[in-house]
This record gives C-alpha cells, sequence and structure tokens, in this order.
C-alpha cells in the first residue's frame, strides 16, 4: 500500500550554530511509511560517515524487502508479524556495516551513530531506536516523549543518583550506552568520562572485555597433565 496519500513529511537539518559541519543523517520513504534519523559520533568526518551509512543501509533494505511483504503479514512460524524482524535485521545490518567500516579503515575507528526508526502501517506506528537522539508525539497542543534515552544521564536519572533538574546542568550529556557501531575503546572512555564528571578523586582504570566466540577446553588435555603430575 502506497502511503504517500496518508502521511505528510517534511525534512530539514542544519549544522546549527556551533558545529562547523552536519553529523546528523535523515531519509524518509513516504510510500512505505518510513522515516530515519541518525546523529553520528566520531572524530573528524566518521560521525556523518556512520549517520549516513544507517540511514542509507536501512532505508535501501527497507524498501527491497517491502517490495514484496507488507509489514502486517504474519510469519508462519512465530505466528506474529514481521514488522518487529525486518526493522530489527536491517538495523543489525546497519550496525555490522558501520562496524566493519570503523575495524577496517583507521580514520573511522570508534565511528558510531544514534538512531531512531519509524516504520508507519495499518493505523500504527513500529518504532526503533538507540542512544539520545528522542521521538516525540504532538497531539491537541502537547507535546510527549515517546522514547526514553540510552544514555549514562537517563541511568543516573532512573537510579535516582541524579534528579531531572540537576541533569540538566550535568557535563556529560552526550554519553550513550546503546549506539550502532559503538566499540569498546570508546565505551571504556566514556566510562572514565563520567567518573571524572564526578569528581574524578582517584586514578581511574577501565578494562572491558568483549566475547567474541567460544573458547571450549581442548577435550583431554586436562587428563594427560593430571597423568603427568602423577
Amino acid at each position: 500500500m502506497d502511503l504517500t496519500q496518508s502521511l505528510e513529511i517534511a525534512t530539514c537539518t542544519d549544522p546549527g550554530m556551533v558545529r562547523s559541519h552536519n553529523e546528523d543523517s535523515i531519509a524518509a520513504d513516504a510510500a512505505n511509511g518510513l522515516v530515519v534519523l541518525a546523529d553520528g559520533m566520531g572524530g573528524y568526518n566518521a560521525g556523518e560517515v556512520a549517520s549516513g551509512m544507517a540511514t542509507t543501509v536501512i532505508v535501501t533494505e527497507m524498501r527491497q524487502i517491502l517490495s514484496g511483504a507488507k509489514p502486517y503479514q504474519v510469519d508462519t512460524k512465530t505466528k506474529e508479524e514481521i514488522a518487529p524482524k525486518i526493522v530489527r535485521e536491517q538495523v543489525l545490518k546497519a550496525n555490522t556495516s558501520i562496524y566493519q567500516a570503523a575495524q577496517t579503515q583507521p580514520q573511522y575507528a570508534g565511528m558510531g551513530t544514534t538512531l531512531v526508526v519509524c516504520l508507519f502501517y495499518d493505523n500504527r506506528m513500529l518504532v526503533a531506536h538507540l542512544g539520545d537522539s528522542r521521538l516525540y508525539m504532538t497531539r491537541d497542543g502537547k507535546f510527549k516523549q515517546v522514547t526514553r534515552d540510552h544514555s549514562l544521564l537517563q541511568e543516573q536519572i532512573d537510579s535516582g543518583i541524579i534528579t531531572a533538574e540537576q541533569a540538566k546542568k550535568a557535563a556529560h550529556k552526550n554519553l550513550v550506552t546503546k549506539a550502532l557501531g559503538g566499540n569498546l575503546k570508546l565505551a571504556a572512555e566514556q566510562l572514565v568520562q563520567m567518573a571524572n564528571d564526578n569528581g574524578g578523586r582517584d586514578n581511574v582504570s577501565v578494562i572491558l572485555v568483549r566475547v567474541l566466540r567460544e573458547y571450549p577446553g581442548t577435550k583431554g588435555m586436562m587428563g594427560k597433565v593430571f597423568g603427568w603430575l602423577k
């Protein structure tokens, strides 16, 4: 179903008054009821590369999938609508693309991006998001925040460490806990920054370990060792 007659979509992006360049990327596909917004992170132009990759991959892949399937169709195996699955899969695909680019090209090391994806179908809206880019809904002249930030600041508010009012003056507003393509080095740096923002009263050291695959012991090896010890 072509939604161009049902949805009016307007887009606009600007670097603002402080930044010298724009690391945001936005895309819209009115026919398929899809909008994507990404706010890149990383040195030089890496942030805008990451956000651009995210919007391009997700919109391109979703457009191809939706040309042959309807989001409200039910998966015969799970008995659930396919929309959440296909959105999740394309977000993961974008994450893989960004991560691999960051690993293979030194100038893009550590790049990542926040993400907001909205898919309109069957009089509903499916939302996927990562990081601190927000989705708001306006109705009857009132704004309501739909998403909840994936950020250290939000976690501090949720845990009662700081109040929402104190959060407005916090120094680490841009430290997100979830993002596309984020790597361990970036996460470690953010944790150190958080500690310093909270006083840094001692040396700060962080070690993060990601388990990439299983690492079982070789069967029979221990038996040989113990046999030798006897």
